[in-house]
């Protein structure tokens, strides 16, 4: 990978390749640095996807995925909340119509709901269970993985009425659909997010 040029359009590819390895490493190894090695690596190829943004949601959704492993071996609230704003990220430019969507979504609302259980804010669990509500909403009715999203949903509704005792539904906005092209998203439309070392973030 370190001789492939920086234009070259394999790049990308070698990295995220190359970032799975190291995750399924750290899985077995415990290693933080192989999960470490497996952010930066997903970070390399989310930024080398600037000038070819093909499976550049797929690309997002795995570095969000790997963060969310940061966050949970280290509980540092600073890998969750990248971990969220790479997931809207994902969900924003996937269409609606793509597979990689029913994996996005839960994964959204399940880091919303988990950095609602640290800060206790209300509009954390309110776009979980929209996010939740999506999920169950892209899978059809046959597939078992629906009884799985209609159980986050259901939790996640347990929590918030648990947090406002409100039976209601909470509100939803359009503007906080995760896949509104680009909602709540930190950088412009056409930008492609651009990070830095984890050991450098996360000091």
């Amino acid at each position: 990978m370190d001789l492939s040029p920086l234009e070259h359009p394999l790049r990308a590819i070698f990295q995220t390749n190359l970032g799975y390895l190291l995750f399924n490493r750290f899985k077995i190894s415990h290693s933080k640095d192989d999960l470490d090695g497996s952010i930066f690596l997903g970070e390399q190829s989310v930024a080398s996807s600037a000038t070819n943004r093909d499976n550049l949601s797929e690309r997002l959704s795995n570095l969000g995925s790997w963060l969310i492993s940061g966050y949970e071996i280290t509980r540092s609230i600073s890998y969750l909340d990248l971990s969220i704003a790479v997931k809207t990220q994902a969900a924003a430019c996937t269409r609606s119509t793509d597979p990689v969507l029913s994996n996005i979504l839960p994964d959204l609302g399940n880091a919303l709901e988990s950095r609602f259980e640290v800060n206790k804010m209300t509009k954390d669990i309110e776009r979980a269970i929209i996010m939740h509500k999506q999920a169950v909403k892209t899978m059809p009715a046959e597939y078992p993985e629906r009884a799985r999203y209609s159980n986050n949903l259901a939790l996640a509704l347990q929590s918030h009425y648990n947090h406002t005792g409100d039976e209601e539904k909470p509100p939803v906005s359009h503007r906080n659909s995760a896949t509104s092209k680009h909602a709540d998203l930190k950088t412009p439309p056409g930008n492609v997010l651009v990070y830095i070392h984890p050991g450098q973030r996360f000091a």
